[in-house]
């Protein structure tokens, strides 16, 4: 069964992905469903935090890049 991330993947622009030292289960994959189509995004923020967790910003890559 799809996401709505999978099924939502091309108007994606930009991700917000947090990150914690702990593991909690297996969890599903990131855009279950979709096509399998690369899409390039370019780091734009991140930060790391006194308990080991991090935030980092994505926005998709200019076409072409």
């Amino acid at each position: 069964r799809p996401s709505a991330a999978g099924l939502l993947l091309p108007e994606i622009d930009e991700l917000f992905i947090k990150r914690y030292p702990v593991i909690a289960g297996a969890g599903r994959t990131f855009v279950e469903g979709a096509v399998f189509d690369p899409a390039a995004f370019e780091r734009v923020e991140s930060s790391v935090f006194d308990n080991g967790s991090d935030y980092t910003r994505f926005r998709r890559a200019a076409a072409g890049a």
